[in-house]
This record gives structure tokens, sequence and C-alpha cells, in this order.
């Protein structure tokens, strides 16, 4: 379907605009994105298709274009609908910062799961046309053995945390019998055990609707999460559903630990969320002497005769 769908762009779209706007053919990207893109079509999939210009083209002749295309038959016959997209090449923001020429690419402002599933989009949607060598760039700059290992730490630091946090209010949500706050929060668990997923890996992340696909894809531990994540959907015992879930979290943290993805983090103490939690605070990622301030903390609740335990008074007040 993939050949179908770029010799439709290559021998029908491509000349139309060609004939018309020679200086729009010459310099637009052409992105096929969702489903399409993908090659995971189906009779009910949109066709979203980004033709891609620079700011002063998009201006002058982006509009003319774009009505060109909305006159467009449809492209299969289906329920889906077809949707041509004249865009700035702008559009891929925060992206473009991989087209400047400069060495400390802000990696720090790529965080976001929405920065992460348009990293996934570019480098593994189809691309039809690229002159400009765009795509190429962002995908050659993108590449995962060349981001900073960092990045990855930073990623996963606050998804444990979140995990951890959701595994906690489902714990709340059975004992309490409150089964549609329960169902949100299994949901936004699995959201975000999936990601994790992806990043222990360093790979990207898919947006939500491609994600058991892309996740089935990833090497270990994916297959024994994929499992596990069935009898959490299919079991109608909230108890089982529970064990299911700590059984996630654990078996992520073995993985952690066997390869020493988060060096920085004791996985040996007692309140391993707790840890979790202030190292994320404490940047830990770019901040390996991340405990000392909370040992600095402890010992002045102590000086102040207090248990150290209050320590994050000291440390959330500044106090000296």
């Amino acid at each position: 379907m993939e050949r179908d769908i770029r010799s439709h762009l290559e021998e029908t779209i491509i000349p139309l605009i060609a004939e018309k706007y020679p200086e729009v053919a010459a310099d637009m990207t052409i992105q096929v994105m969702g489903s399409y893109g993908l090659g995971l079509q189906d009779d009910i999939s949109d066709l979203d298709v980004s033709i891609m210009l620079n700011d002063a083209l998009w201006q002058s002749q982006g509009g003319h274009v774009q009505l060109l295309l909305n006159q467009l038959p449809r492209f299969a016959p289906r329920e889906g609908h077809d949707e041509f997209m004249v865009q700035r090449i702008s559009a891929l923001k925060p992206l473009t910062c991989f087209l400047q020429d400069k060495s400390d690419t802000p990696w720090n402002e790529l965080t976001s799961d929405e920065s992460i599933e348009r990293i996934y989009g570019v480098r593994e949607q189809l691309v039809v046309r690229d002159p400009h060598e765009i795509f190429a760039s962002i995908r050659k700059a993108t590449e995962p053995k060349q981001t900073p290992e960092w990045f990855w730490k930073k990623l996963l630091l606050p998804k444990l945390d979140e995990l951890f946090w959701e595994r906690s209010n489902l714990e709340h949500a059975v004992q309490r019998g409150k089964i549609l706050e329960a169902t949100i929060i299994t949901a936004s668990f699995l959201e975000i055990a999936l990601r994790i997923g992806f990043i222990v890996n360093r790979q990207y992340y898919p947006p939500r609707k491609h994600m058991r696909w892309a996740f089935a894809k990833l090497p270990s531990p994916a297959s024994e999460i994929l499992s596990t994540v069935d009898v959490i959907l299919t079991s109608p015992d909230w108890q089982k559903k529970r064990t299911q879930v700590d059984a996630i979290a654990h078996r992520y943290i073995r993985h952690i630990r066997e390869h020493s993805l988060l060096p920085e983090i004791d996985f040996t103490t007692a309140s391993l969320e707790h840890e979790i939690m202030w190292a994320g605070r404490h940047q830990a990622w770019s901040n390996p002497n991340w405990r000392d301030r909370i040992a600095s903390c402890e010992e002045k609740s102590r000086r102040a005769g207090y248990d150290p335990k209050h320590f994050w008074i000291w440390h959330q007040w500044d106090w000296q």
C-alpha cells in the first residue's frame, strides 16, 4: 500500500502542482503522516499529507496550492478522508533546532511527550520528497546512539516517578471501590509503562494510537510487559489487575538495575519511590552528587533536635 501512496503522489499530485506552480514543486518537502505514513492504514484511516515550503513561498503561493489540493478526488474508496496540508517548514518546530549550524543542540527542551512523538514521526513516517534534506538532517541528528546519555535518564526518571505514583493511586482507588477512578488510573499507568519500554531501549515513542504496534517491535522486556498488559486488560478481578501492575513496575526496576541505566539511584533503599522522587527533583541525570543537599538538610534537622526524616522542611524552606 505504501507503494500505491508513493505512486499516487509522484504520478498525480506532484505533476499537478508542478504544472501550475513549478516553483512550489521544486521547493516542497512531502511527508505522509499518521497510519498511512507507517504503512498501518485500513479502511477507516485518514490520508494526511504534509507539503512543507519555506516561509516566503508559503506566504506567496501556499494558499493557492491549498485550494488546488482541496479540489482533488478521494485517493481510494474508504471511510477515511484525505487531507493535504500546505505548511511552513517551521511547522516542524521544535525539531528545526537540528537544522541550525551549532553544536549545542537544546536536548533539554525536547523531553516532553509531544517532542518525543514528533521525533518519532519524523524518523519513522514516509517521506516522499526531501530536496533540502530537512528530514535527512533531523533523522541523522536524532539517531539514538548519538543522543546524550543524560537525555534518556531525564526521560526515564520522571516516568518512573509517575509509574509509582499511579500504582499507589490505583491501590487506593481499588481499596475504596472506586471502579471508574481505578479504570482511568489503570489507563494512565499503562500509557506510562509503555513509554518507559521505549526509553529503556533508547527509542522514541509514537502517539497513543500506534503504541502497541511499535512497542511489540522492541527488545526485552517488551514481550513480558505486553503479556502482563493483556492480563490487566482482560481480567475482571481488580486484585489481579493490581498484582499485574506491581509486576510491571518490578520488571522495569529489574531491567534498569541489570543494565545500569540509572546508576545514580540506590535500588536497595527501603523507600525506592522516595529515592526516585528526590532524584528527579535534584536532576540526578546531570547531578551525580544530588544526595549531598538531602544529607545537609538531614544534619540540620538533627542539630535542631528533630528526626532526620523531617529534612524536607529544611529543604523546602531553605533553612540554614
